[in-house]
């Protein structure tokens, strides 16, 4: 998604151009399919609002990451994405007023020594614009505010249902903010070239993906995988995007990936246990 980010914004095409065709597409994909096989499927207005605020939390998020990949490069902007780590650590322990357990503790260390490393902060090469540590700060603060709303509003609600109302949210924030924009992008042949991707690659694909296996592995070690686009988008970018970096940024990835693994230590505790005790 950010390799395809960084390419449309090296070609001159910024957010305004993208976020509402690209969510207008996995939107349109989702309705296709909830008019196939869920057409009798009646929501009340309440839940729409509750999977419509979910959407909103998604918007913030890659309108967040447009700006940080827009100010920086696609390997910083994930790397302040996956900020959430630790704020959904604090943030859980607020809400229930309970002091994390030690690997919680060790896995935000982690996270704090990785995350200046893999920003290339102490890489001379480099230079950061302050801007986008704000932008990037904003996305991660975002998407852990859509972690913990998807995980708790109407999670009985079928996945197809659940998505399209998240694309419909991000898709109609956009065509609201900039619709003379809109106008101009969805004419035009060179903004589908890049939106139809980071549709699929956004929603469509690895929603489809989660949603199917999700239910079949502990929520933690979902989130480790989820938690492989950062070495993932680091290594993209260097191949496709021809971005070098240096022994330091890939000792600050590898520091964060370690603390996506000891934070889920309850889920790969749960997967090594016999299937039988896992009920």
């Amino acid at each position: 998604m950010l390799t395809v980010m960084q390419i449309a914004n090296n070609h001159g095409y910024l957010r305004v151009d993208l976020m509402a065709c690209q969510f207008l597409f996995s939107a349109a994909v989702f309705f296709v399919a909830i008019l196939v096989k869920y057409r009798s499927v009646r929501l009340k207005g309440t839940q729409r609002l509750k999977l419509l605020l979910i959407g909103l939390f998604g918007f913030g998020t890659n309108f967040c990451m447009y700006e940080t990949v827009a100010l920086s490069s696609s390997s910083f902007a994930v790397t302040m994405l996956f900020q959430y780590i630790w704020m959904g650590i604090v943030f859980d322990a607020l809400v229930t007023k309970k002091v994390p357990p030690w690997y919680m503790i060790l896995a935000v260390v982690l996270v704090f020594v990785g995350t200046p490393l893999a920003a290339g902060l102490f890489d001379a090469e480099h230079s950061i614009n302050p801007l986008s540590l704000l932008t990037g700060l904003g996305a991660s603060t975002s998407y852990t505010g859509m972690l913990w709303t998807s995980a708790r509003l109407e999670t009985k609600v079928s996945p197809v249902i659940r998505t399209f109302y998240f694309s419909a949210a991000q898709a109609s924030v956009a065509i609201l903010i900039a619709p003379q924009t809109f106008i101009v992008s969805v004419i035009d042949p060179g903004v589908w070239l890049y939106a139809i991707p980071l549709g699929l690659t956004t929603a469509v694909v690895p929603t489809f993906l989660v949603m199917r296996n999700a239910p079949k592995v502990p929520v933690g070690i979902t989130t480790i995988m989820t938690g492989m686009e950062l070495p993932s988008t680091i290594v993209l970018s260097a191949l496709v995007l021809q971005q070098a970096h240096s022994a330091v940024v890939v000792v600050g990835v590898v520091l964060i990936c370690l603390g996506i693994v000891v934070a889920n230590k309850d889920g790969i505790d749960e997967l090594r246990r016999p299937r039988q005790s896992r009920g």
